[in-house]
Protein backbone atom coordinates (compact mmCIF):
# COMPACT_ATOMS: atom_id res chain seq x y z
CA UNK A 1 0.00 0.00 0.00
CA UNK A 2 2.86 2.39 0.76
CA UNK A 3 4.30 1.67 -2.68
CA UNK A 4 1.04 2.76 -4.27
CA UNK A 5 0.80 5.93 -2.17
CA UNK A 6 4.26 7.04 -3.33
CA UNK A 7 2.94 7.60 -6.85
CA UNK A 8 2.19 11.32 -7.23
CA UNK A 9 -1.10 10.96 -9.10
CA UNK A 10 -2.53 8.50 -6.55
CA UNK A 11 -1.41 10.78 -3.72
CA UNK A 12 -3.08 13.72 -5.50
CA UNK A 13 -6.35 11.78 -5.78
CA UNK A 14 -6.31 10.56 -2.18
CA UNK A 15 -5.43 13.89 -0.60
CA UNK A 16 -7.87 15.97 -2.64
CA UNK A 17 -10.61 13.37 -2.35
CA UNK A 18 -10.20 13.26 1.42
CA UNK A 19 -10.27 17.04 1.62
CA UNK A 20 -13.43 17.19 -0.51
CA UNK A 21 -15.13 14.48 1.55
CA UNK A 22 -14.34 16.36 4.76
CA UNK A 23 -15.81 19.51 3.25
CA UNK A 24 -18.93 17.52 2.36
CA UNK A 25 -19.31 16.27 5.93
CA UNK A 26 -18.78 19.82 7.21
CA UNK A 27 -21.40 21.12 4.78
CA UNK A 28 -24.00 18.57 5.93
CA UNK A 29 -23.13 19.27 9.57
CA UNK A 30 -23.63 22.99 9.08
CA UNK A 31 -26.85 22.41 7.15
CA UNK A 32 -28.15 20.34 10.07
CA UNK A 33 -26.89 22.80 12.69
CA UNK A 34 -28.56 25.78 11.03
CA UNK A 35 -31.66 23.71 10.18
CA UNK A 36 -31.58 24.80 6.52
CA UNK A 37 -35.07 24.59 5.03
CA UNK A 38 -36.16 22.55 8.06
CA UNK A 39 -33.79 19.70 7.23
CA UNK A 40 -32.84 18.85 10.82
CA UNK A 41 -36.49 18.99 11.88
CA UNK A 42 -37.41 16.62 9.07
CA UNK A 43 -34.59 14.19 9.89
CA UNK A 44 -35.15 14.25 13.66
CA UNK A 45 -38.90 13.63 13.38
CA UNK A 46 -38.58 10.75 10.91
CA UNK A 47 -38.37 7.11 11.91
CA UNK A 48 -35.64 6.55 9.30
CA UNK A 49 -33.84 9.81 10.04
CA UNK A 50 -30.48 8.21 10.76
CA UNK A 51 -30.53 6.35 7.44
CA UNK A 52 -31.49 9.54 5.61
CA UNK A 53 -28.66 11.41 7.32
CA UNK A 54 -26.12 8.72 6.39
CA UNK A 55 -27.26 8.66 2.76
CA UNK A 56 -27.24 12.46 2.54
CA UNK A 57 -23.78 12.70 4.08
CA UNK A 58 -22.36 10.00 1.81
CA UNK A 59 -23.86 11.55 -1.32
CA UNK A 60 -22.72 15.09 -0.56
CA UNK A 61 -19.25 13.89 0.49
CA UNK A 62 -18.84 11.86 -2.71
CA UNK A 63 -19.90 14.88 -4.78
CA UNK A 64 -17.50 17.22 -2.99
CA UNK A 65 -14.67 14.67 -3.23
CA UNK A 66 -15.24 14.26 -6.97
CA UNK A 67 -15.29 18.01 -7.46
CA UNK A 68 -12.05 18.41 -5.49
CA UNK A 69 -10.30 15.67 -7.48
CA UNK A 70 -11.55 17.07 -10.77
CA UNK A 71 -10.39 20.55 -9.88
CA UNK A 72 -6.97 19.29 -8.84
CA UNK A 73 -6.55 17.35 -12.08
CA UNK A 74 -7.62 20.28 -14.23
CA UNK A 75 -5.17 22.58 -12.43
CA UNK A 76 -2.19 20.30 -13.11
CA UNK A 77 0.47 22.09 -15.16
CA UNK A 78 1.05 20.94 -18.70
CA UNK A 79 4.32 19.31 -19.65
CA UNK A 80 6.43 20.45 -22.56
CA UNK A 81 6.39 16.94 -24.00
CA UNK A 82 2.63 17.27 -24.48
CA UNK A 83 3.11 20.38 -26.63
CA UNK A 84 5.89 18.75 -28.68
CA UNK A 85 3.76 15.70 -29.38
CA UNK A 86 1.06 17.84 -30.94
CA UNK A 87 3.26 20.24 -32.84
CA UNK A 88 4.10 22.70 -30.06
CA UNK A 89 3.38 26.39 -30.33
CA UNK A 90 4.39 28.98 -32.91
CA UNK A 91 6.29 32.24 -32.25
CA UNK A 92 3.11 34.00 -31.07
CA UNK A 93 2.30 31.26 -28.57
CA UNK A 94 -0.58 29.85 -30.59
CA UNK A 95 -0.82 26.05 -30.60
CA UNK A 96 0.07 24.28 -33.83
CA UNK A 97 -1.90 21.33 -35.02
CA UNK A 98 -0.58 17.78 -34.82
CA UNK A 99 2.08 16.71 -37.32
CA UNK A 100 0.61 13.67 -39.02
Amino acid sequence: MRELYRKPLIRLFVLNGSFGAMLGVLFVGLAMAFDLRGLWTLVSNSDVGLLALVILTFSVSATFAGAAIGTAVMLLPEREEDDKAYGGVDADGNPRGPRW
